[in-house]
């Protein structure tokens, strides 16, 4: 960044008509060594095809901006000395290909005693939307969190007037997010089995031949072309191919020129059910050849750069060690600090996955380092991290099902899919197995993957424990919302989720744009829970809160099983409740539960009341702690997509155990 402290300028030229794709914000990190820093990018997608000045289309389109107070200063005298800090974010040519040309834009900001809004714009214009806000230097942001931003290739759209992308907006007016976070599927690329003829064609031929097929140059650019004419649809113009109705919803890059991301990918990104599939199809040429593909694109459109730099480079990366068996790349999750108190860690699910396996045991010890050392760096500072994984990990137990599909019996059960409005038939193309099994393989709680995912558990229990910091994860991919739950087993300990070393939610978030299950899948999830609660060990309960006590009208109580999971579109945020002034409650407590709304205001109730037989618990309302939030579309023929709010708090860990009991969990050996 080039910047003095100036007057406003004088803009220069009109935006011009090569632009094809952007602005995209993504946040890189905050006071990082210790110091004052917000680092972000910018991606500028621009053509020369239609350029009418001659020379100028290779030209990067001139970024500037003004830097100042988000509100003014209420001490006048004060006032005077504050100024608007006006400049240029500088740029790099990252990538080129055809008549495209990627430019990355640095944006290199300090974090002052004041919360500030960053206006820029592109040759001398500008837009409502190109403007991101930065919190104050003791204080963490306001996090949006979404995933499945896109519909499923055969999904009939016509029903759907609204979009929660307009919901969402609304309240960033009021609110101001400062990053939103991408929990997979921020594109869905499953229409590459449709619109890409090389690969239709391969897809539409008998088993032999498809496992004779070797992948060609051909091929390679076919799929290259594919992914990026989609993504500059998508990202460029909100425009998403349909088999039945095409979907364009203009909102959602006006969002991301306004609101920087953080995100990770998951098997829409790429295909669906990428990895999850038997060796012989993962393994193809073919396939590998699909996922090296949208890999490069996930990188240049959703990370500002391409798997020809050197990634080391980037500190927010955390990088495996080994390359992936499908895609031949290393890994790349990524670690965030989100103000003072917050950090973000998006864990790469998908790079290393097999039907076996999610992450390699290498990568996971790397992750574990990193945050330790962030921790250390922090001098305690941190005191909570957000931990994205694409799939939930607190979820029910659905290995009958799983058993069941795998059956060579499985014709027998084709009403019982059919009803479950699966669509594209029974078996799906690739492996000839039943087409949700893919989906179930995928899962934290697959039989395939009990013992990573309890392993894995355990170590984020035992850091959070060791360090007095409270891990909270994000997930989506199941579209519906809900929120899994860890706590101690003793009531002694669980009542006071501040002193719970085990206490840990799943805060599950999707789908913000794909269509909900059918109203039976709750049913079956709830029969699944066992008795809904599970037992993680000697020491640890495991169960889904029963937060959706109300009704999306708030008019009547819904069952034990509704309560539980809610198959409506949803998004969801997570805000520090010392930034909310609605919270004047400080150390009282809540139940997790709707929140009623009047001009914008939350309105509380006084002292819940609890109800032993249903596991209501109450939670503080601390000053150190989150209010996570889950808004769920009431109406899918409203245009204004209108939600309903349905919150939990979320504590600090007020203390810290150097020895955790963790006996009785299985599948660790």
């Amino acid at each position: 960044m080039s910047a003095t402290w100036i007057p406003k300028a004088e803009w220069f030229r009109p935006l011009d008509e090569n632009l094809t794709c952007g602005p995209i914000l993504r946040l890189l990190g905050t006071l990082e060594n210790n110091s004052s820093s917000y680092r972000a990018s910018m991606l500028i997608v621009t053509s020369t095809e239609f350029s009418t000045t001659e020379g100028y289309s290779l030209m990067p389109p001139e970024v500037n901006f003004n830097l100042g107070p988000l509100y003014p200063p209420q001490n006048s005298a004060y006032a005077s000395d504050i100024e608007v800090l006006t400049g240029s974010f500088p740029s790099t040519l990252f990538y080129q290909e055809k008549n495209f040309l990627f430019w990355r834009y640095e944006i290199n900001l300090n974090l002052v005693d004041f919360q500030q809004k960053c206006k820029y714009f592109i040759n001398g214009q500008t837009k409502p939307e190109y403007e991101f806000f930065l919190p104050n230097i003791n204080q963490s942001m306001n996090i949006l969190s979404f995933s499945c931003n896109g519909f499923s290739f055969k999904t009939d759209t016509s029903t759907y007037k609204g979009t929660l992308w307009y919901d969402l907006l609304k309240k960033h007016q009021s609110l101001h997010y400062h990053v939103m976070i991408g929990g997979g599927d921020q594109i869905y690329c499953d229409a590459v089995k449709e619109k890409n003829v090389l690969y239709k064609s391969y897809l539409e031929a008998d088993t032999q031949e498809r496992k004779e097929k070797i992948m060609g140059q051909e091929d390679l650019e076919s799929f290259n072309q594919f992914y990026l004419e989609h993504y500059l649809d998508w990202f460029g113009d909100g425009f998403l191919y349909g088999t039945k109705d095409p979907t364009w919803i203009k909102l959602f890059p006006k969002a991301m020129s306004s609101i920087p991301s953080v995100n990770i990918f998951d098997d829409h990104d790429i295909i669906d059910g990428f990895g999850s599939y038997n060796t012989q199809t993962n393994g193809s040429p073919m396939f590998r050849g699909l996922g090296e593909s949208a890999y490069k694109y996930y990188l240049i459109f959703q990370h500002h750069t391409s798997p020809m730099e050197q990634l080391h480079t980037e500190s927010s990366w955390i990088i495996g060690r080994k390359i992936g068996p499908y895609i031949h790349q290393y890994s790349h999750s990524v670690y965030v600090r989100l103000g003072k108190k917050i950090a973000v860690l998006g864990l790469d699910c998908r790079t290393e996955r097999t039907v076996e396996e999610i992450v390699f045991q290498d990568t996971y010890d790397l992750i574990f380092e990193r945050l330790q050392y962030e921790i250390n760096q922090s001098n305690g500072e941190i005191k909570h991290i957000l931990l994205l994984l694409g799939v939930p990990i607190m979820y029910p137990r659905l290995v009958f099902l799983e058993t069941l599909l795998s059956h060579q019996v499985t014709k027998t059960i084709g009403g019982f899919l059919q009803s479950w409005n699966l669509g594209g038939g029974i078996f799906q193309v690739f492996d000839g197995e039943v087409e949700i099994l893919d989906d179930l393989n995928d899962h934290w709680c697959s039989d395939n993957h009990k013992a990573e995912r309890n392993k894995f558990l355990q170590r984020l229990q035992l850091f959070q424990a060791n360090n007095g910091v409270r891990i909270t994860i994000l997930s989506g991919d199941v579209h519906l919302c809900a929120i899994g739950r860890f706590q101690a087993k003793s009531s002694k300990i669980s009542s006071i989720p501040q002193q719970d070393p085990y206490f840990m939610i799943n805060l599950i978030s999707s789908a913000i744009v794909n269509v909900p299950p059918p109203a039976a899948v709750p049913k079956m999830l709830f029969n699944c829970q066992r008795n809904n609660v599970h037992s993680f060990g000697d020491r640890t309960d495991e169960d889904m809160v029963p937060i959706f006590k109300k009704d999306i009208d708030l008019g009547y109580d819904n069952t034990q099983v509704d309560s539980q999971y809610l198959p409506r579109r949803n998004y969801s945020t997570i805000v520090p409740i010392e930034n909310d002034e609605n919270y004047q409650l400080i150390g009282r407590s809540k139940i997790p539960g709707p929140i009623k709304y009047e001009d914008k205001l939350t309105v509380y109730d006084k002292e819940p009341k609890l109800d032993k037989k249903r596991r209501e618990f109450l939670y503080p309302v601390d000053e150190d702690g989150l209010a996570c939030t889950l808004y769920v579309e009431k109406d899918i023929t409203n245009e204004e997509a209108e939600t309903v709010a349905y919150e939990m708090i979320v504590p600090p860990l007020k203390v810290r155990v150097d020895e955790l009991d963790q006996s009785g969990i299985k599948y660790l050996d």
